[in-house]
Order: structure tokens, then sequence, then C-alpha cells
């Protein structure tokens, strides 16, 4: 991946998980996996991805961090933010 277009600031990483948990919810499969593609890093994240993710155990979550941990320019709306790559949330969800 080169470029990302970013069309909000914040990652709601745990409303993310939750419509990826309702749509597997159609699907009766017995093995059933996300792959969660993140940076993990938004301080007013309020959507609770570790309890969500806990309350859904059973079903095996993959997380790709995108991103260092050192930071880096992301071109938002509201203008140039350093980010930075939230590793160890992203362990504890998967």
């Amino acid at each position: 991946i080169n470029k990302l277009t970013l069309t909000h600031s914040g990652t709601m990483i745990g409303h993310a998980l939750r419509a990826a948990y309702t749509e597997l919810e159609r699907h009766n499969s017995p093995r059933q996996g996300i792959v969660l593609l993140s940076d993990g890093a938004d301080e007013y994240d309020t959507s609770g991805p570790e309890a969500v993710a806990a309350k859904h155990r059973h079903v095996k979550l993959f997380t790709i961090g995108i991103g260092t941990v050192k930071g880096g320019a992301a071109k938002l709306p509201h203008g140039v933010q350093t980010v930075f790559l939230n590793e160890k949330l992203l362990r504890r969800l998967a």
C-alpha cells in the first residue's frame, strides 16, 4: 500500500469489529476469522475494541499494524498529524 486516503480523523476499531462480527453471524461457518488493518492508535476511541473482541473470542482475529511505533506524518482533513502504531493494542486484540 503506497497511499491511503483518510476521510476523517480517528479510528473506531470497536465499531468496525462489531460490524464484522454482525456480518459473520449471518453465516453458519464453523471457522470464522477477521483481518483488521489499523494503526491501532486513536486517543479518542470510545468504542471499546478490547471488550468487543473479548466477547467474541470464538472468532479468530488477525491484526496487521499499519505504520511505525516511531510515528509518521499522515495527511488528515484538518492538516498533517503525526500518527503512531499502537502495537500493544493490536496484540491485545489478537
